[in-house]
Formats: C-alpha cells, sequence, structure tokens
C-alpha cells in the first residue's frame, strides 16, 4: 500500500490546499490536488470535515482516486464509498495492485466488489483470493503476489533482457528474488549488484543464499521488525514449502507502523 509520511514538502502543498479551499479557489484546489502524489491526498481529505472533504474529492482525478481510497483510514474511505455507485467504484479500482486491491475489496459494496472481480482474468482472480485466504496483519495479508522472479542458471544479461520484454516491472524494484525450477526461495540478488556486474555474470554468482524470506503466517509486527533491522526495501514471502508466494515492500510496512502507532495512543488514552 502507498503511504506517505508528513515532510516539509506536504505540509507546504496542505497549508497551499487549505488557503485555497478556504479561499473557494476550486480552480487552485484542484490543480494542487492533481498534482501531488495520492498519499498526501489521503492525508489532505482526513483533515477535512465532511462537506468539504466531499467538494474535494469530486475533483480529484479518477486516475487517482484509487490509490487515494486504499491510503485513507478505514472511516473516512467508508464514507466516500458510500457516496459512489458500482461502476464508479470498479472504475477506480481495478487497475490497482492486487495486495491493494485485497485491502480495500472487502470495504466495498458486495455488488461493486462482485462486479471487480468478474473484471479480473483468472490468473489475477486466483492470486486476489490467495492473499485473501491469509489475515490482514499477517506477512500474507501485506504481501503482492505478483512479484519478479529469476533462476540462479542464468546470468545477468539474460535477466536484464527479460525485464525489457515484460509489459511492467512492480515497484518499487527493490532486490530481485532466486527461485528453482518448482518456484522454491534460493536467495536474493541486489539490484545494485547486478547493475554494476559483467552482464556474462551468473546469478548463483552475485546471489545472497543466507538472505532469509519471510514465512507467510509472520505477525505484521515482527515483519516491520525485520524490515527495520535489516534496512530492506523489499523482501520475499514463501510458504511452509518454502515456495515464493510473494513479496513485500518498504510502503506496505509504513502502513504497518502508522496502525500501531495509533493502536498504542489508543491504549494510553484507555480507548479500545
Amino acid at each position: 500500500m502507498v503511504e506517505s509520511v508528513p515532510n516539509e514538502a506536504t505540509e507546504k502543498d496542505i497549508t497551499a490546499l487549505n488557503d485555497a479551499l478556504k479561499d473557494e479557489r476550486m480552480g487552485a484546489v484542484t490543480r494542487i490536488v492533481n498534482g501531488i502524489p495520492g498519499a498526501e491526498v489521503a492525508l489532505f481529505l482526513e483533515s477535512l470535515p465532511v462537506d468539504k472533504r466531499q467538494a474535494v474529492w469530486e475533483v480529484v482525478d479518477e486516475a487517482t482516486q484509487g490509490e487515494v481510497l486504499v491510503s485513507l483510514h478505514d472511516e473516512v474511505r467508508d464514507n466516500l464509498i458510500e457516496g459512489m455507485d458500482t461502476q464508479q467504484l470498479v472504475e477506480i479500482t481495478r487497475d490497482l495492485d492486487l495486495d491493494d486491491m485485497a485491502d480495500i475489496i472487502v470495504d466495498l459494496p458486495e455488488e461493486a466488489s462482485n462486479q471487480l472481480i468478474l473484471s479480473m482474468d483468472k490468473a489475477s482472480r486466483d492470486l486476489l483470493k490467495q492473499v485473501l485466504s491469509y489475515d490482514e496483519d499477517s506477512a500474507g495479508g501485506l504481501m503482492n503476489p505478483d512479484v519478479l522472479t529469476v533462476r540462479s542458471d542464468v546470468n545477468i544479461e539474460v535477466v536484464m533482457r527479460y525485464m525489457q520484454f515484460r509489459d511492467s516491472i512492480p515497484e518499487p524494484i527493490g532486490d530481485l528474488f532466486v527461485v528453482g525450477r518448482k518456484g522454491h526461495y534460493k536467495g536474493r540478488v541486489p539490484l545494485e549488484t547486478m547493475l554494476t556486474s559483467d552482464p556474462k555474470t551468473a546469478i548463483k554468482d552475485i546471489m545472497d543464499e543466507d538472505a532469509p524470506a519471510i514465512l507467510d503466517k509472520t505477525p505484521a509486527s515482527e515483519v516491520a521488525q525485520d524490515f527495520e533491522h535489516n534496512d530492506w526495501i523489499s523482501a520475499p514471502v514463501v510458504d511452509d514449502k518454502n515456495i515464493l508466494i510473494g513479496r513485500i515492500t518498504i510502503d506496505d510496512i509504513v502502513d504497518v507502523i502508522r496502525d500501531e502507532a495509533e493502536r498504542s495512543v489508543m491504549r494510553m488514552a484507555g480507548l479500545n
């Protein structure tokens, strides 16, 4: 999931949006809100009262609305979903990454979620079903099954050619994960190492065989700790047979940290 942590640039954008909204300069609001990342738009929407939130939401570009919905807190997300019809919801969510789709599909009205699933090809439906089978607070629930894998018996040149032929590359790329013929996880190759090595170098000669994978049932809080301790950008997820089934990226972990922080504040306040 795409998340944003407030920084100087974010605060500057939100200040400009507040000023434009206060002066009812909706043209300026439209320009600003569609020129910043969806996660920043979500932060701004969460800061607004319901009436102003709806006015801003209506000028958000449809191409960004899905990303914004995924980044919103549940209460705000549910409020916006209630004001949209089935076709709108399907249109703005159908191109989301599978891990983001898994996060949001459970919040959609039944008709919208059914249509969204029917609009997917069988392979994507099967992958989505796999993610939804896990507890949302586990590694399996966090992961994206769309993962870039390579074999150890090929060289860098072959891998680079393969990446060029793909329609798209999962973002952020992070490391590449090495698997055997039956999908068993064997190690990882840092992207920097691959890009700075001789193209004729075999993947088996530069892969890190000691790099651990995360078991699919691992609690999300433990996954966050692993990312922090290892400075990972991405990490492989395996099942109990060591089959590589997906990956988790740092933006998914930011969301876990945010949720943990909110729960801590609520506990301090004596709330559930």
